[in-house]
């Protein structure tokens, strides 16, 4: 790109024109948030302080950045933040982008965790960013909480965010596939947000996912379930009497991991729908022992 001396307004406008004729829907909010971004500043100061002219060397940030943005480079990874929960959170390449539907599955464990004194131990595989558990732990002072991932660039990034969020010392952090570095303890809420997308349909994801987040955390094997079964059959011997399963799902797999649930002696299996009336978190309770016998001696 050319060189221009221009102020924070001229900038901007600059980067929508580029960003826009490069197919960019969200050009507006991305040129405003990269050039902040490579100026070391808020948002709000590109506004306020519209006039004020751009440095040659905050210029050559911003025209770099806009570059990857326009080549679908995800806007959080070029800043390294994202907001979740209304708290920041860092992201890099090795964890999926946190989304506002996810908000949703903290809400669910949120509104079920008891309110007294009692320390709720949680368990949460694959935490990524680290943002599911972050959020429930700021949020809820008697939560404990055990975090987990196979990627120890993950946990990394994870643990950062627990600092930042002032709550590192309610959060242990695993390495861990799935359960195998899990203890006998057990836990009144297992949570996750695990892979889902079903294998043949990663390469129609859109190009800002399928080419810059971690596949690792996208892909569900063949029918977007083989973390679902995992998770419930090698997790039910984890759960308290009565502990709950929270699961993120994709919009059209809640009768089939309901059906996992239940083959696993889940019950009270409930389906919340995301802000675009879709299904995705589903919860389900471990079947207390008493009733477990009922059902057998029937």
């Amino acid at each position: 790109m050319q060189q221009l001396q221009l102020n924070r307004r001229e900038a901007t406008l600059f980067g929508c024109d580029y960003l826009k004729t490069r197919g960019i829907e969200s050009y507006q909010t991305d040129s405003a948030v990269l050039l902040a971004h490579s100026s070391g500043l808020d948002k709000i100061h590109i506004i306020t302080d519209s006039e004020k002219i751009v440095s040659s060397e905050d210029f050559e940030r911003f025209t770099a950045l806009l570059k990857k943005r326009a080549e679908n480079a995800p806007l959080a990874y070029l800043t390294g933040e994202r907001e979740f929960y209304s708290l920041l959170f860092k992201v890099e390449k090795h964890v999926l982008i946190p989304r506002p539907d996810t908000e949703i599955l903290v809400e669910a464990v949120l509104n079920k965790i008891p309110k007294n004194e009692r320390d709720c131990e949680i368990l949460e595989i694959g935490t990524g960013s680290g943002c599911i558990s972050v959020a429930i732990a700021k949020n809820c002072e008697n939560a404990i909480i055990t975090a987990t991932d196979i990627s120890l660039d993950a946990l990394e990034i994870a643990r950062k965010n627990a600092e930042i969020n002032s709550v590192i010392d309610r959060v242990k952090f695993i390495l861990s596939d799935l359960y195998k570095e899990i203890n006998e303890e057990k836990f009144d809420i297992i949570v996750s947000n695990p892979p889902y997308i079903p294998s043949g349909e990663i390469d129609e994801l859109d190009e800002d996912i399928r080419l810059y987040e971690p596949k690792n955390a996208l892909d569900g094997g063949l029918d977007g379930l083989d973390f679902y079964r995992k998770l419930i059959a090698e997790g039910k011997q984890l759960l308290k009497l009565s502990g709950i399963f929270f699961f993120e799902i994709g919009y059209n797999q809640a009768r089939s991991v309901s059906k996992i649930l239940e083959e696993n002696e889940f019950e009270n299996v409930t389906v919340m729908k995301d802000y675009a009336g879709h299904d995705r978190v589903i919860t389900a309770n471990k079947r207390e022992l008493h009733r477990r016998k009922e059902c057998s001696t029937n």
